[in-house]
């Protein structure tokens, strides 16, 4: 919960000026950057008054970290505090910043790592006079840091008159700038703002306050979507005339007082979330189809009456921009184009050859005029049949929320024993644990060790979100080496079908449960080693049977998770390890696995899934034929 610390005079300050109230407020959203530190230094130091500053803070940190210490009790700083693990990306923390605002004239939005020019609040107060407009608002792209001493003959940034992009998924000016150079007499329109100088009357950001609820949001938020809010409420933005101050566009990388690596958190889901909660404002979704958190207070942040959408795009020479999304159009390296003019979209080698020496397929697109798409990131969901959208099959790919979702479910058989913090562990336990990070897949970032101790320094090291799975006891081998079986699963109408047939992936090293060498347990050149058809194995019957129940429960899951869309299909990757006893054991499962192997066994076997699940499953469901179980796909 957010700590709001008010350590200003406002009183003392407002005497300060007499009648003559030139105070700036100054917003800053500091995510774990003590540079914040030199950043307010100089900001005073080069202010002509720097008695008319204040400050206002939003400083996501470590609370056991005193980096901020200088101005913890500064008469002219403003702090709301929050954990580091708090923060939900930069619109967020910058709505905290300005409900420090009390009357303080001037606003004035940066970034902490930031330096000044000398007299940097007259020059800004007089580039804002110069606007002669009371709704005018100064903003442009600083100057780097490191061509801070070049100001005098660097041109000003100004944002391109051109859209970089506009689709469903982002609305966004041209992230390129152009330069114009100095005229101290003329202010320049511009309609990109940055959100690294922002300065105006404070009455702007009273008028149209930052969103909360737009959380884990960047670019195509934070700077698109409030410039175009600012213009439909009437508000004019300008480029300044003169270099005001100067930032740094270095990736910022963040520390602990341990000298450990902070990431800023993110939530892939809640941002698409958010999104959603923009294409709303834009008219482009309904309501209804808003996740409940993103109805909240939707009346009090959207565009204004002033000016509208449609005028934003017409400055930009484009026209009827909202009805060519909804019709399917997207705009992208400076034409529009229309998704439905697809035949098909297929990235993958295997499955493009098969298509290709298909006449069923091809007759199918002819017959029903439409098409299919093979692309686990659709820009739209118009096509007749297409992958559904990462976002909403993220929560499978996710290894901590999904095996989270298995225990809120008490689901146990058929997983492995999972913890999901390190001291539910016992220290005296010497059996083999897999530490695996939640995001990643196809072996990446999973770590064996037989040592609490030593999984322990790993999170301290990086501590990023993850689960620890012990090892399968009593583990059946082949050829006295550890192997995983990958079997596939379509989901489409609603409904499960998993393949008969899988592949034997086998390790490259005779397994041994003390050597920890990843090559045993974890790694495997896809050009080196073996392959085996599942169903050629004898234990294929018994294990398979077993398989086919363990999956049934976690089906019901996804089913409860998963919004079904009737053009949209899933194939999903299923890893599974057995025991000498042929029961199964789910270690991961994939939205996206790899299928593009083209090597021995494997491949024969891709061929064999993307052969029947044309067969079977797209040219039937192009045909609105009923999809039915057979001998390779059974419905779960």
């Amino acid at each position: 919960m957010a700590n709001f610390i008010d350590t200003s005079d406002n009183n003392n300050n407002n005497n300060n000026n007499n009648n003559n109230n030139n105070n700036i407020f100054v917003s800053i959203a500091c995510f774990v950057d003590n540079d914040i530190i030199n950043t307010i230094d100089d900001c005073l130091v080069k202010a002509k008054y720097p008695e008319n500053i204040i400050f206002g803070v939003c400083l996501q940190y470590d609370p056991s970290d005193n980096f901020f210490e200088k101005y913890e009790s500064h008469p002219q700083v403003k702090v709301v505090k929050m954990h580091y693990t708090e923060a939900k990306g930069p619109t967020y923390a910058r709505y905290f910043c300005t409900k420090l605002l009390t009357n303080e004239e001037y606003f004035l939005q940066i970034d902490c790592h930031t330096r000044f020019f000398q007299d940097w609040d007259i020059i800004a107060i007089n580039n804002w006079k110069l606007c002669n407009d009371e709704k005018g608002i100064l903003t442009n792209f600083p100057i780097s840091i490191s061509r801070k001493n070049e100001h005098l003959t660097w041109p000003l940034n100004k944002s391109t008159p051109k859209f970089q992009s506009i689709s469903m998924d982002s609305i966004k000016l041209g992230s390129v700038t152009c330069g114009i150079h100095h005229n101290i007499n003329k202010l320049h329109n511009t309609y990109y703002l940055s959100a690294a100088l922002l300065f105006g009357k404070s009455s702007f950001i009273k008028e149209v306050p930052y969103d909360p609820t737009l959380i884990y949001s960047y670019q195509t938020i934070e700077q698109q979507f409030y410039a175009i809010r600012l213009f439909t409420h009437g508000w004019n933005l300008y480029v300044p005339t003169q270099h005001i101050l100067a930032t740094s566009y270095e990736r910022t990388l963040h520390y602990d007082i341990n000298n450990k690596r902070i990431f800023a958190p993110s939530n892939v889901n809640k941002g698409k979330s958010a999104w959603k909660r923009v294409l709303y404002y834009y008219g482009l979704c309904s309501i209804e189809e808003l996740d409940d958190d993103m109805k909240t207070n939707i009346s009090l942040y959207g565009l204004g009456l002033n000016r509208t959408l449609e005028e934003y795009f017409h400055i930009h020479g484009e026209e009827n921009v909202i009805n060519k999304l909804k019709n399917g159009y997207y705009y992208k390296d400076k034409k529009w184009h229309n998704n439905n003019m697809y035949t098909y979209e297929c990235g993958n080698p295997i499955f493009n050859n098969i298509i290709s020496q298909n006449h069923s397929f091809e007759k199918s697109l002819v017959n029903n005029k439409t098409d299919f798409v093979w692309n686990i990131n659709p820009k739209i969901i118009v096509h007749k049949l297409q992958h559904y959208p990462q976002s909403s099959v993220a929560f499978i790919d996710n290894k901590k929320s999904f095996y989270q979702l298995l225990k809120e479910y008490n689901i146990t058989k058929g997983v492995p024993k999972t913890y999901f913090h390190v001291d539910e562990l016992e220290d005296n336990s010497k059996k083999n644990h897999f530490l695996k990070y939640a995001g990643n897949n196809g072996g990446k970032q999973v770590y064996i060790y037989n040592n609490i101790t030593d999984i322990k320094n790993h999170i301290i090291a990086d501590n990023r979100p993850y689960i620890i799975q012990e090892e399968i006891e009593n583990m059946l081998l082949i050829d006295k080496k550890k192997f995983v079986i990958r079997i596939w699963m379509v989901i489409i109408n609603n409904e499960f079908y998993l393949t008969t047939n899988g592949c034997c992936i086998i390790h490259l090293n005779n397994y041994d449960k003390n050597n920890l060498d990843r090559t045993t347990h974890v790694e495997h050149d896809i050009s080196k080693i073996g392959y085996q058809h599942y169903n050629k194995t004898s234990f294929y019957k018994n294990s398979f049977e077993k398989l086919q129940k363990v999956v049934k429960e976690m089906c019901n899951i996804i089913t409860n998770k998963l919004s079904f869309k009737d053009n949209c299909f899933q194939i999903l990757g299923l890893d599974v390890i057995l025991d000498d006893n042929n029961d199964p054991y789910i270690i991961e499962i994939n939205s996206w696995p790899c299928m593009n192997v083209q090597y021995g066994e494997y491949k024969i076997l891709l061929n064999e899934f993307f052969t029947h699940f044309l067969n079977d499953i797209v040219i039937k469901k192009l045909q609105n034929e009923p999809i039915v179980e057979n001998d390779y796909f059974i419905l779960i």
